[in-house]
């Protein structure tokens, strides 16, 4: 124990006899020196004991020294720190960009598997409209129209002045309707509390032709019959007379519309009896294929209902 505490005594006096050589002049690198080379907690008690050597002049410029020494080393520690946050920043700001890029690549990759299993169903759903072999006429018709994107080439723009001409706004549409069906409709505000629950024709003006159906939105179900998708895939032979002579001879009529045909079966009655009164099941005058087949209905029993709404 009196060995250690010798040793210890010894540097200490090491220590003063170092600062008396270096007092005169030297303060400056003094402080340099200490705040580089001494462990922090040795800093506070060298730094009182070269204090305590000095003169009072020598004290004022001393304590400016260490004080702006000591600003100095933090101002150095917070830049430092300052540096290695901005480098994980970078670091994570790069992480970030990669991912995003992956992300990227990924939705890419997805959006062209997507777009090529589109097309293998499509090309699959084309192939079982029309047998190439049973109907090669109509299997031409319909791959020419779609191979050749007629929709977009020829029929898009009539189609929508089609549209806009017969189902575009109120006025319109019950220009279309029987009036003595619209008796209790004054104007186009009271339209709209119709239910638009209805039995439409499209016909050939040319031709007579004529295709009747029926719907719970009569105005909807007549705009999908002449989407792109149902042109493009629908094995009707209306969707097919309009891929082979296109919209400028097709008109449309209402032949029933409003409350009454609320009930579903009610409509389909409605339907089957136009059907019959048109004989539009006849290739030569229509393009309904079967008579409604959700039912199978007697003809007297609809007629005698049709009858009695009229």
């Amino acid at each position: 124990m009196e060995k250690l505490v010798q040793k210890k005594r010894k540097g200490k006096e090491a220590i003063i006899e170092k600062v008396s050589n270096i007092i005169n002049g030297h303060q400056q690198f003094y402080i340099q020196t200490i705040f580089q080379n001494v462990k922090s907690h040795n800093r506070v008690w060298i730094t009182y004991l070269f204090y305590r050597l000095l003169t009072n002049d020598q004290k004022k410029t001393f304590s400016k020294l260490v004080i702006g020494q000591a600003n100095g080393e933090k101002k150095q520690k917070q830049k430092r720190k300052w540096e290695s946050e901005k480098e994980e920043q970078i670091q994570i700001d790069e992480e970030l960009r990669q991912k995003r890029i992956a992300e990227f690549e990924a939705k890419k990759e997805e959006i062209k598997q997507n777009a090529k299993k589109r097309k293998e169903k499509r090309e699959k759903k084309l192939a079982t409209v029309y047998n190439e072999h049973a109907d090669p006429e109509n299997y031409q018709i319909h791959q020419n129209y779609v191979n050749n994107n007629v929709y977009k080439t020829r029929d898009k723009a009539s189609i929508q002045s089609f549209l806009y001409k017969y189902t575009d706004g109120a006025v319109k549409r019950m220009q279309l309707i029987p009036k003595i069906q619209l008796s209790n409709v004054h104007d186009s505000s009271e339209f709209r509390y119709v239910p638009p629950c209805g039995i439409y024709r499209f016909y050939d003006i040319n031709t007579g032709m004529a295709y009747i159906g029926q719907s719970k939105d009569v105005w909807e179900r007549i705009t999908k019959h002449l989407e792109e998708s149902t042109l493009s895939f629908s094995k009707s032979p209306f969707q097919q007379h309009i891929r082979n002579c296109g919209m400028d001879d097709i008109r449309l009529e209402i032949l029933w519309y409003g409350k009454d045909l609320l009930d579903e079966n009610i409509r389909l009655h409605f339907e089957s009896y136009f059907i019959n009164e048109y004989d539009t099941t006849n290739p030569l005058k229509g393009w309904n294929k079967v008579q409604p087949y959700r039912f199978k209905f007697n003809l007297a029993d609809s007629k005698r209902i049709v009858e009695a709404h009229i």
